[in-house]
């Protein structure tokens, strides 16, 4: 990412709505990952179009960038997403972020497995 830098923001938010769930989960790391604040409110959109694929590649992005009526999205995933695979780490994560509803979800998803 730092070989491009700031110019590939654009085309990767852009890339966010492309119909292969690998690509959209490879954007979002990037994006998550360049700290750059463009990226913010299109990873929200992801987020709040309940893409699991994406949310869960990049539930840390969302945990250290809170934003409203997130929490209930991010349990949301994580009850998604077990009967999928399931996330020791992501559960982990959750009940050591802070957010009381996360914790719960956590020790939820805990009890569970």
């Amino acid at each position: 990412m730092k070989k491009f830098g700031a110019s590939a923001v654009e085309p990767l938010i852009a890339a966010l709505t492309n119909k292969n769930q690998h690509v959209r989960e490879s954007v979002a790391r990037l994006l998550a990952d360049t700290g750059d604040p463009r990226a913010v409110e299109p990873l929200y959109v992801s987020l709040r179009r309940r893409d699991w694929s994406v949310v869960t590649s990049v539930y840390p992005f969302y945990l250290k960038n809170f934003m409203p009526g997130a929490e209930l999205l991010l349990v949301r995933a994580l009850r998604v997403w077990k009967k999928i695979k399931g996330t020791r780490q992501m559960a982990e994560d959750y009940l050591n972020c802070g957010k009381q509803g996360l914790k719960d979800a956590a020790k939820s998803w805990a009890k569970d497995h």
